[in-house]
């Protein structure tokens, strides 16, 4: 084998470990991004669903915890796929309506959130937000 065919037969290994041929990469890619593509528009449909069994029918499906995990995949791809961004998209938009019985309430002090606290370390971090806010 000469010079030439061994560099056109060389098949590189990347930092991760993986084999990596460059003449297949395109399409790995095109088949990866086929696959988030359509993981996009389930989730989409999934939590649009869920929004409306929470906001809508006041009967959630799923813990807010699991939906959290659903919002965060979707972000995560949209993130890695910035040109599957919809302004449809629930991460692009607030949720759909609530139920009229919902009465509208004004705050004297702002509402300050969770923000999908689930562990010790973020519960802590909230509450040194609010510490912060009230000055404490």
């Amino acid at each position: 084998m000469d010079a030439e065919g061994f560099r056109s037969a060389l098949v590189l290994t990347a930092p991760c470990g993986r084999i990596h041929n460059p003449a297949m990469s395109a399409s790995v890619q095109k088949r990866d991004q086929n696959r988030d593509q359509k993981r996009v528009e389930e989730l989409r449909r999934e939590i649009r669903q869920h929004d409306f069994q929470y906001y809508v029918l006041d009967r959630p499906l799923i813990t807010d915890q699991e939906y959290d995990r659903l919002y965060a995949e979707l972000q995560s791809l949209e993130e890695a796929h910035p040109e599957l961004i919809r302004p449809d998209s629930p991460t692009q938009r607030v949720s759909g309506g609530t139920l009229e019985a919902f009465e509208k309430v004004r705050h004297r002090m702002p509402m300050l959130s969770l923000a999908n606290s689930y562990s010790p370390e973020e519960i802590a971090a909230f509450d040194e937000r609010v510490r912060k806010f009230l000055g404490t």
